[in-house]
């Protein structure tokens, strides 16, 4: 299975990491901590992976589980270099720095990597373990194409793969300056220091300051790992499943994900407003950004699988487009999918800093006990409501101290927890109308079965009023009192039309929300 497959890479991905501990060890002599420095490594090996993957998928149209499985042995290789390089240097070791290369000695560079063992950076032991994968990538692709031109195309890819991986951090620090080596470093380290990476990492406070540094590099580079890994797996699952557009549709909620996002920013605003503006120019902080919100969007992916396995008597009476109440794909595939995001999030969270890494725990969490037997606590719309109230202030704290100076607890406003939580826990009875077949016959206690549909749309209708028009009184926005009272009758006619569509009344409120949101900038 592919979870054996990834679990096995895994683990020589660790045997090399120690190997490499003694190999190339550490300038300071310590061993990596977890938590941090050498996150990146396992995520490097999985990336590059898949990047070969892609490279003989595309060439060979073969199985991708054949391509995993021959990518896999081939990959016990990367155990050669440290033992090579002890023996070489009869347990010395070799320390591998990284190279900076500019742009005009990029070629040349290229050529050298595979001509020469005397460069610094590529071990003789790197050298050999990346000649056996280049030429076994060869032999695979000739076996299955029987052309040695695309035999060569796919040897000059792979070359070029290896290389490129071989120089990423170069080529992030290359990317500030092209003039001289000494102000591109300069140019990247300050950078990194002032960068959300490095001021939210309150626990590092009493490390010396290159160790911080080296650590902000690994982190940086495990969140772009992380990113290509999610990219390529991406790729592959689309490719290789034949339904799998079906069910990115039909699964990818966009509306929901979106929602989500909008109320990940406000934490964002509220902490420019309360601390220093977020700099946008930075790149590391870019890179953050980008992936806390990938983060975000795997979370909620994860939680509608969770929630869909649970809700398939409900889902095919009410949401028959749904996948598994389609059929299209079966519970075993679904339930591996599911594995193969969780454990993604779970690297994910190495990365992120811990206070934002704790509440999109906490919005996991919510979601599960809503969801999942034995207490599926969305059976009682109160208990539901309290529970997508957490998780949407859970979200808010996360997007605040992911870009917040202060990392205290305290540092969020108590006030606004609770706006947040009580305004999202009443505004989130809508989602309830649609399934208000199925929830009946299981027995889930929403507002549409409590008093019927046509009361429950008129209550929902006045809940939707009320929070419209108290947010521009308590915020002191007059000019958004118009909007929110357009808001609450626009949703009032889309919410109790005979044929009732949901994507209407979201529409609204997403509207509502955006220009709120102008209204704090």
């Amino acid at each position: 299975s592919l979870i054996k497959i990834f679990s096995s890479l895994f683990c020589l991905s660790m045997i090399r990491l120690f190997l490499e501990s003694y190999s190339s060890p550490d300038y300071l002599g310590y061993l990596f901590p977890w938590n941090g420095i050498y996150v990146h490594i396992p995520l490097f090996y999985i990336s590059f992976f898949l990047s070969f993957s892609i490279l003989l998928f595309i060439i060979t149209k073969t199985n991708i589980k054949k391509i995993f499985l021959f990518l896999l042995w081939i990959h016990l290789f990367i155990l050669l270099p440290p033992i090579i390089d002890l023996l070489l240097t009869k347990g010395a070791g070799l320390p591998i720095g990284y190279v900076i290369i500019w742009p005009k000695l990029l070629i040349d560079q290229f050529i050298k990597t595979f001509t020469s063992i005397s460069i610094p950076g590529i071990t003789p032991g790197l050298h050999l373990a990346g000649l056996i994968l280049i030429t076994s990538v060869a032999f695979y692709i000739y076996h299955y194409s029987k052309s040695i031109f695309k035999s060569l195309i796919g040897a000059f890819i792979g070359c070029l793969i290896f290389f490129l991986y071989s120089i990423l951090p170069s080529l992030l620090i290359i990317s500030f300056s092209d003039k001289a080596n000494s102000l591109a470093v300069f140019t990247y380290i300050n950078e990194l220091t002032s960068s959300l990476l490095f001021y939210t990492q309150n626990s590092l406070s009493g490390m010396e300051k290159l160790q911080q540094i080296n650590f902000m590099q690994d982190i940086f580079l495990g969140q772009l790992l992380w990113i290509f890994v999610l990219i390529q797996g991406f790729f592959l699952f689309k490719k290789s499943y034949k339904n799998a557009a079906e069910i990115i549709t039909t699964t990818v909620r966009v509306e929901r994900i979106f929602n989500y996002f909008l109320i990940a920013s406000i934490g964002m605003i509220i902490s420019s407003h309360l601390f220093e503006k977020i700099n946008f120019g930075n790149i590391a902080n870019m890179v953050s950004i980008v992936m806390f919100f990938l983060m975000l969007g795997l979370v909620l992916v994860w939680e509608t699988f969770i929630n869909d396995r649970e809700d398939i008597a409900i889902d095919k009476l009410t949401n028959t487009n749904r996948p598994l109440a389609k059929e299209i794909i079966s519970i075993d595939d679904w339930e591996k999918i599911s594995n193969i995001l969780a454990i993604l999030i779970i690297f994910g969270f190495f990365l992120i800093n811990q206070t934002s890494t704790f509440f999109l725990v906490l919005l996991t969490a919510s979601y599960y006990i809503y969801s999942s037997k034995p207490l599926r606590l969305k059976r009682h719309f109160i208990s539901s409501s309290i529970l997508i109230g957490l998780a949407t202030v859970s979200t808010v704290m996360a997007g605040f101290f992911l870009v917040s100076h202060n990392q205290q607890i305290k540092a969020f406003p108590i006030s606004a927890i609770f706006i947040i939580g009580i305004v999202q826990a009443l505004l989130s009875n809508l989602k309830d109308i649609k399934d208000y077949a199925g929830d009946k016959k299981e027995g889930i206690r929403t507002i549409p079965v409590i008093f019927g549909e046509k009361k429950a749309k008129i209550i929902i209708t006045i809940i939707y009023a009320l929070v419209f028009i108290f947010l521009p009184f308590y915020f002191q926005f007059k000019s958004m009192l118009y909007i929110g009272i357009l808001a609450a009758i626009l949703i009032a006619y889309f919410l109790n039309k005979k044929h009732y569509q949901e994507k209407y009344v979201f529409l609204v409120m997403f509207m509502y929300m955006f220009f709120l949101y102008l209204s704090f900038i």
